[in-house]
């Protein structure tokens, strides 16, 4: 068993809990405007509800990529290009102020009146620093002490035993024992000397560059003495093995000790630590782990098994191999099971997978520690392994690697966990089923007893929720409520009566959010029954009672129906006067701490991923998306079977997996009706599957031929039809369609919008999930379609009307949905914070005048009408044809009808954006990417009908020249970009004159160079494309009096991505330019930073014009500039 030195006084330091709830109080919006105010420079930005990017503000980084993520939710911040890291809030805010923590504390006293940041609290927090300072620096030395043994072993004698336990009785391979986190201590006077050399070093090589920190190196020597003395009482101490325990990827929680020998039980000392209250995990901070940590590619779960040497092995042989494929930690026995969620939550993660000991080792083998480990996690998702029968005879993962290899071991825990790994629920259930059958008699009490017994170590509430229903589906005699209430308290004390009520509690209510509001903390509750909202402030009895009466009624009579009276206290219903007044204090007391635990865990409301009416499709940080449908009050999580085929679950209350549903949460006069009549029950997503989509199509094309005339009739028919199907799946493409409907007057706009909407003709309407807003306003629209995927109608959209600065206004809004999503921030009015609108959703608008502005064009696929007088009106001519029940049966089948069909399309569409260069140069002309994606939607329902798409695309690019040429021919991306090419801004220091980026690139011997000037150009010869880094190349190569000289990044990217010449994303992905201009850009650039363009009009190929010469004059006028440009532009 572990030993650890005498227990001192304990300083109480920031504690990890403090930490937590400095990140909980401070919002990422606070986040975001602390960036604003201390490093503008840094160009934050949301890349997520919690989650902000922007370039590293560290000093010692010259950042020009944004590498620098600060994840609130996760309590982290990171930089992908230095590996700079910190969970804590107050280190990360004197980075930003360039101050010292006292300031950053100062900060959030004023700001939030934080009442455990005292002033003492500064002290206690150098001290902590200088604590993990000791303890990195004794790892430093420990594994310095073993490197030095392996090379030579009669230099340390007293490390020989440790390394010759490691590599001949552990089977620790020694050629990549130095790259694990292992060590050897050695005595105290040579730790002593040993850290005083670690210490020169580091002062050294601070002393030449003093960058490299912004502090100097801090002498820890007769810190770790301290530290370490009451320990070396053990005798096994000297030589023994020492591993890091890990509270977070660059923070010691904890060093332990081992003596290098198999006794049973084991000798091992873990010095007690005055400012730690995790015992940390080994494994979390050895670095091979944290590419596989990255919040971009990580799974959000990591394994989790006993001992040391378990993790050790499996290092060490995948370091032989290559590299590890998964992230494996050890808990560390019992002591450590309390401390796995804290540990999961600072890492980002939510899910363990849980590897045992195999029951092949007898008693000590199996469940016990797995067991042990869940009674302490509520809110993790778990799995358990069972897979040791392909791994026999090994007793536990460290034998196992030894006997079977790091293959076949890997082809058990990895490869497919869903065969070798069973949900927490199944595994108990599983394991009561024979405790049951084994019973001498079908005794009610005992069968309950025992499954109480079995399931008792659950505590997430959903695998309670589901042992209870397997068990109770198998037994007859037992019942779910009684079985839940059961295994909730374990025992009949206060905390088991709290948890009984809370489980009570969530039997009808789901748990929300939390918001901070007039100073205090309410917990946001949705009443399942009632369709409702409840609100109710913490640590309020009063407020409690008041929010809980309308759905529980009488608390005393809710708790002893539903939870049942305590034995410690008397039924209050049986009691009179003032016994039965303190009985009701008391009841309303437990409840009150029973919220308080509903409220452990939630997000705040601020921090919380929201979403509103219609189809949904939500990426996670696992690559994995997720389908919702809102209707009204009503959600459904959309699954899929392997085959494809939707799963429609219904949730029991507005909230799942992170994700908030906004029902009229924040506006209780929102209109929740549900858009498809009736609400989408069961059986209508059900029958579904039966609606028959190419007749359907075919319908609708005669719909909109009889119905309306256009310029171009041949082929619009056509896409509206295919596109009006597109419409209620519409978020699941990465491009949003953005139409206009232009015409004259009494051309059939406006009926063709009531088509779509039903504004002025609701007996034609097709699109169920549509909102059309009449009489608008710039805030009614924003406020409208926040969150909300419907599709937006929007008539009398004119420049140049009454309406010309509410029209302007949503046209910037909706730029941004032709690249997934618009952001939009609105600042209050009396200057504290803001509020940040996200949309993505389709959007037509219908006017007389069209588009007004360069960067609108190619953004709006246009639909003219044509004027017939003597017509009769489209309403009239679509109700005598089809019937008006016949087109509200249309509208239904069109609101649920490619439900069942999303993936097969999505497939289609990423083909077609793949072949669509190959496509586009068969084209008489070239359609810009922008504009031909708008159509990827319609074209791919046609494909997946069998319909010749690619006839359907060259036709409607021929029949619509006029309109995709004026789209086409915009000016100012060429300029733009000819603007920076010849700007002669790049310094030949051999030749000793300027040059431009046009110059270096005209001439094969000089191209190469471009890449060498740090003006964020890669010439890429092996595809003859050149690529621009905007935050690197902006500064240098826009000319000092070009208009866009101080715009914002994402306008000139926008800018140029519309160049005739651009590459598309998906282009410069597949193009491996990226990974080919490392070397010259950095490693952690994404195409997201880039845009890339064909260089042949560069090049000055004998095929190619050549490009025209460039000045070497960086100042030159306007007028030489435009004739230059102009000159340009005849020719790229």
């Amino acid at each position: 068993m572990p030993a650890e030195r005498k227990k001192k006084g304990k300083k109480r330091g920031i504690t990890r809990d403090q930490i937590w709830k400095i990140w909980d109080t401070v919002s990422p919006r606070d986040w975001y405007e602390f960036f604003n105010s201390f490093k503008r420079e840094s160009n934050i930005e949301f890349a997520g509800d919690t989650t902000l990017k922007c370039l590293c503000p560290h000093p010692k980084h010259a950042d020009t990529t944004a590498s620098f993520f600060v994840f609130t939710a996760k309590g982290y911040a990171k930089c992908f290009g230095c590996e700079y890291y910190t969970s804590n809030p107050i280190e990360l805010l004197a980075l930003l102020m360039d101050g010292t923590d006292a300031d950053a504390v100062q900060l959030l006293n004023e700001r939030y009146h934080l009442n455990f940041l005292p002033r003492k609290a500064i002290e206690e927090l150098r001290a902590q620093k200088t604590n993990q300072n000791t303890k990195q620096a004794i790892m430093r030395v420990c594994n310095q002490v073993m490197c030095d043994t392996i090379a030579n072993p009669s230099k340390y004698p007293y490390a020989k035993k440790a390394v010759d336990w490691l590599a001949n009785d552990r089977k620790v391979p020694t050629d990549v024992l130095h790259a694990l986190p292992v060590g050897v201590m050695p005595p105290l006077t040579e730790l002593g000397r040993l850290l005083v050399s670690d210490y020169k070093k580091a002062k050294g090589a601070w002393d030449i560059d003093t960058k490299r920190s912004p502090a100097p190196p801090e002498d820890v020597t007769d810190n770790a003495i301290n530290y370490l003395t009451d320990s070396f009482s053990a005798q096994f101490v000297v030589g023994g093995v020492v591993w890091p325990l890990h509270a977070t990827p660059t923070e010691i929680a904890r060093l332990k000790i081992r003596g290098p020998n198999n006794n049973d039980p084991k000798d091992i000392v873990m010095p007690l630590d005055e400012y730690e209250d995790l015992l940390g995990m080994y494994g979390l901070g050895w670095k091979p782990y944290q590419t596989l940590l990255d919040p971009k590619t990580m799974s959000e779960w990591a394994y989790l098994t006993e001992g040391e040497m378990d993790v050790m092995t499996y290092m060490a042989y995948s370091l032989k191999r290559g590299m590890p494929n998964f992230p494996l930690f050890s808990v560390g026995g019992k002591g450590g099971s309390a401390h796995i969620e804290p540990i999961f939550k600072a890492a980002g993660l939510t899910g363990a997978y849980m590897i045992g000991d195999s029951p092949n080792k007898g008693a000590s083998g199996g469940d016990v520690v797995v067991r042990n480990w869940m009674t302490k996690i509520r809110n993790l998702r778990v799995k358990i392994f069972t897979g040791w029968d392909a791994l026999v005879p090994s007793g536990d993962l460290d034998e196992a690697v030894l006997q079977h290899g790091i293959d076949k071991v890997e082809e058990q825990l990895w490869k497919n966990p869903s065969k070798t790994f069973i949900p927490a629920w199944q595994w108990a259930a599983e394991l009561a089923v024979v405790a049951i059958d084994n019973l001498p008699e079908r005794d009610y009490r005992m069968m309950v007893d025992v499954a109480a017994t079995m399931g008792g170590c659950l505590r997430h509430r959903h695998d309670i929720e589901k042992y209870a229903q397997e068990i109770a589906n198998l037994y007859d005699e037992i019942t779910i409520p009684i079985l839940k209430r059961e295994i909730a308290s374990s025992e009949d004390s206060e905390a088991g009566f709290i948890l009984r009520c809370t489980d009570a509690l969530n039997d009808h209510f789901a748990t929300l959010a939390t918001k901070l509001e007039g100073g205090n903390r309410w917990l946001l509750l949705y009443a399942k029954r009632a369709r409702e909202y409840r609100r109710i402030k913490l640590d309020s009895e009063q407020s409690l009672a008041q929010e809980l009466a309308p759905t529980t009624g009488n608390l005393l009579q809710f708790v002893r129906n539903e939870v049942g009276f305590p034995a410690f206290m008397d039924d209050p219903n049986e009691l009179e006067g003032q016994a039965r007044r303190r009985a009701d204090t008391a009841v309303r007391y437990y409840l009150k701490e029973a919220c308080l635990d509903m409220a452990n865990g939630v997000p705040d409301l601020t921090s919380t991923s929201t979403l509103r009416q219609g189809y949904h499709t939500v990426k996670k940080l696992d690559g994995t998306t997720r389908e919702y449908v809102v209707c009204g009050k009503d959600v459904v999580h959309i699954e899929r079977s392997d085959t494809g085929e939707p799963i429609y679950n219904h949730l029991d209350g507005p909230y799942h997996d992170g994700i908030l549903f906004d029902l009229g949460l924040s506006n209780v006069q929102e209109d929740t009706t549900p858009w498809y009549p009736g609400g989408l029950t069961p059986k209508v997503l059900e029958t579904a599957k039966d609606i028959e989509v190419g007749p359907l199509l075919t319908d609708l094309e005669r719909f909109f031929d009889i119905g309306f005339q256009f310029a171009t009739h041949d082929i619009m028919p056509t896409l509206l039809a295919a596109q009006t199907l597109i419409f209620p799946i519409m978020n699941a493409f990465d491009r949003q369609m953005l139409m206009f409907i232009t015409g004259e007057t009494h051309s059939g706009k406006s009926t063709l919008m009531s088509a779509f909407c039903g504004h002025s003709s609701p007996a034609i309407r097709l699109v169920l999930c549509s909102q059309g807003i009449e009489n608008f306003t710039a805030a009614g629209v924003i406020a409208a379609t926040h969150c909300d995927s419907r599709l937006l109608c929007l008539d009398e959209f004119e420049f140049d009307g009454n309406k010309s600065e509410h029209v302007r206004t949503v046209m910037e809004m909706i730029r941004g949905l032709v690249s997934e999503q618009s952001r939009r921030v609105t600042a209050f009015k009396d200057g504290r914070g803001s509020r940040v609108t996200q949309h993505r959703h389709p959007v037509i608008l219908a006017g007389i005048t069209g588009a007004e502005r360069p960067q609108d064009l190619n953004r709006l696929l246009i639909v003219e009408m044509k004027k017939i007088t003597s017509r009769n009106s489209p309403e009239n001519i679509l109700v005598k044809e089809f019937g008006e029940a016949r087109i509200q049966e249309m509208s239904r089948q069109i609101a649920v009808g490619l439900y069942p069909h999303v993936p097969e399309i999505l497939m289609h569409y990423r083909e077609i954006k793949k072949q669509f260069v190959e496509l586009n140069a068969l084209l008489p002309f070239q359609v810009e990417w922008r504009y031909a994606s708008a159509l990827f939607g319609a074209m791919a329902l046609l494909k997946y009908l069998g319909r010749d798409w690619q006839t359907f695309f060259r036709e409607f690019v021929e029949k619509n020249a006029t309109t995709i040429h004026r789209a086409s021919t915009v000016n100012e991306s060429s300029s733009l970009l000819g603007a920076m090419f010849n700007n002669g801004a790049l310094f030949m220091f051999d030749e000793k004159r300027k040059v431009s980026v046009a110059t270096l690139l005209g001439s094969s011997a000089t191209r190469s160079e471009v890449n060498t000037h740090s003006c964020g150009v890669y010439y890429d010869d092996a595809t003859k494309n050149v690529m621009v880094l905007l935050g690197q190349a902006m500064p240098v190569l826009i000319p000092p009096n070009h208009p866009m000289r101080n715009a914002p990044e994402v306008r000139v990217r926008d800018t140029l991505e519309r160049h005739r010449l651009a590459l598309t994303p998906e282009e410069i992905k597949n193009s491996g330019m990226i990974q080919r201009a490392a070397p010259f850009m950095g490693a952690n650039i994404s195409v997201e930073d880039v845009v890339a363009f064909h260089a042949h009009p560069w090049l000055n190929e004998s095929s190619q014009p050549a490009a025209p010469a460039a000045s070497t004059d960086s100042d030159k006028t306007e007028e030489e500039i435009q004739e230059q440009l102009e000159e340009y532009d005849d020719w790229g």
